[in-house]
């Protein structure tokens, strides 16, 4: 059995900034959401909400036991690294991660049930406020489509969620899909229990190496994947 949304589950969300188009198309964001779906069973993490733009992403996490801030933005350096390797970035936008200066990631531990549904409507919600789309139902990229019963993504599991909320998932799926839009209606949405993250950014981006003339992506042989996990704790700093 999956583990459950708040047995022993810590939630997490993550806002990752690139500042720059990163997802600038519909088949870059498909990998990268595949990278995070991908990612997520060797990381030993669950994937409960995601929202994908082309200079941004949300995402909604959890991992059974004590899990810190620090530890998700490990794990979510892992996941970029795993989007490197499929090709899709440019030499521009992988020269932005070199050199540090174009990741930003704010991250806040949840608790409790409430928090946890709050800050996952708000994940789906912010297509809405950010412009993309006059109803957040109708963005594309975001697992609200999952959570409005149109399996989408391989790897999420919105029963997890569903079971948690109600013995009757039948009913938790509607009521969740209700308040997703009494929320909506009501304006704009920030739950206060985002309201202090931690924040993060990049010293030295993602590991660099020989660019590949046919796909203009860092070569890394398999045998150098655990050394690259290795570093990635000495990419990051704590901001403020």
């Amino acid at each position: 059995m999956a583990p459950r949304l708040l047995s022993g589950n810590q939630v997490v969300y993550i806002m990752m900034e690139f500042g720059s188009m990163l997802l600038w198309d519909e088949a870059s964001k498909k990998r990268f959401i595949d990278s995070v779906l991908e990612e997520k069973r060797r990381l030993g993490i669950e994937v409960y909400a995601f929202s994908i733009f082309s200079d941004r992403a949300f995402l909604l996490t959890g991992k059974f036991g004590a899990y810190t801030e620090e530890e998700a933005c490990h794990d979510v350096l892992i996941i970029l690294q795993h989007y490197l390797k499929t090709g899709w970035l440019t030499q521009d936008d992988r020269r932005l991660f070199q050199n540090g200066s174009n990741l930003k990631l704010s991250l806040c531990l949840l608790n409790g049930r409430d928090e946890i549904v709050n800050a996952l409507i708000y994940v789906h919600l912010v297509a809405r406020d950010l412009g993309y789309v006059r109803a957040a139902f109708d963005y594309w990229w975001s697992s609200i489509q999952i959570y409005r019963n149109r399996p989408s993504w391989n790897g999420l599991n919105a029963e997890t969620v569903y079971e948690n909320l109600s013995p009757d998932s039948g009913r938790s799926r509607r009521n969740l899909v209700r308040r997703h839009r009494e929320i909506e209606r009501s304006g704009r949405f920030f739950p206060n229990c985002l309201s202090a993250p931690v924040i993060f950014t990049t010293l030295a981006g993602l590991p660099s190496g020989p660019a590949s003339p046919a796909s203009g992506c860092p070569e890394r042989p398999a045998h150098a994947a655990a050394d690259a996990e290795a570093s990635v704790s000495s990419l990051i700093t704590r901001a403020g």
